[in-house]
């Protein structure tokens, strides 16, 4: 699957199995969304490296916060639809659509 220039949205990227797609992710030359509680320590590696990344500080069982990962993803990637992969332990029908 060609996923070059996708923007997808990862919650939980920071640690563990999110971290690990964020790497994953970043080998197919995606624009990366990282939701998450916590500064990821591979941000800064991705943006050395070409790749499209930001960092959104959310709570994703908080609604309002969650929402906001979308408005950025948003602004920073206009223009595009994202694909949301949910590693943080939440339902997907809390989800918002894209």
């Amino acid at each position: 699957m060609n996923l070059k220039h996708k923007t997808i949205i990862i919650t939980g990227g920071s640690r563990g199995l999110g971290r690990e797609i964020v790497a994953q992710l970043a080998k197919e030359k995606c624009n990366i969304v990282i939701a998450s509680r916590t500064k990821p320590d591979i941000l800064n590696c991705l943006k050395n490296h070409g790749i499209n990344a930001i960092w959104v500080k959310a709570d994703v069982s908080n609604e309002k916060q969650f929402e906001n990962v979308f408005i950025q993803a948003k602004k920073k990637f206009r223009d595009r639809k994202s694909t949301r992969l949910n590693s943080s332990h939440i339902p997907l029908s809390r989800m918002p659509s894209s």
